[in-house]
């Protein structure tokens, strides 16, 4: 019967047993120690969905990690760790992108805004006054990316009334 393998000789990340052997030869036997490194999974999680399980050992140097899924809006990456004797969880961290809104007034920039998916409120400025017209800015929708929202002018509608003895004889745009 082989002896118990002494603490000392136990190393992390290995299982370690006497390699085999059999007593039917008729000469003197070493029996050495087989050490045999643990496998381990390294687990990519996004939210409750895994993404990839990938094997290591303690003999494993570096893993390549797989692409952390795409969200609409955001940048992701896999929060850091380390491959050390054990199986690991890493789980996907996101940043929501900020994007920014430019308020032209032909080439003149008037103001620029930023807004995320996360928070799209911004505070239009004032559409410059321009003589004898007036102004709004055009449609835009804030969808996760850069905008350019223009100055649009209308031309003033004004009244001329004729009067006659203070009666109004005409009126015309």
């Amino acid at each position: 019967k082989a002896p118990v393998i002494p603490a000392e000789y136990e190393k992390l990340g290995y299982t370690v047993a006497w390699e085999s052997y059999s007593l039917n030869q008729t000469k003197n036997l070493v029996v050495n120690l087989e050490y045999k490194a643990i496998e381990y999974t390294a687990t990519f999680m996004d939210g409750n969905t895994v993404v990839a399980e990938i094997p290591f050992t303690v003999e494993t140097e570096s893993i390549t990690a797989p692409d952390v899924p795409t969200h609409a809006g955001y940048t992701g990456v896999w929060e850091s760790y380390e491959l050390n004797g054990g199986d690991v969880t890493v789980n996907s961290v996101y940043t929501a992108n900020t994007y920014t809104v430019t308020f032209m007034n032909g080439e003149e920039v008037v103001d620029t805004q930023t807004y995320t998916v996360e928070n799209t409120e911004i505070t239009e400025p004032e559409v410059p006054a321009k003589e004898g017209y007036g102004g709004k800015w055009e449609a835009y929708v804030l969808t996760g990316g850069d905008v350019t929202v223009n100055a649009v002018y209308v031309a003033g509608v004004y009244t001329i009334t004729f009067k006659a003895d203070g009666e109004t004889v005409a009126t015309e745009e």
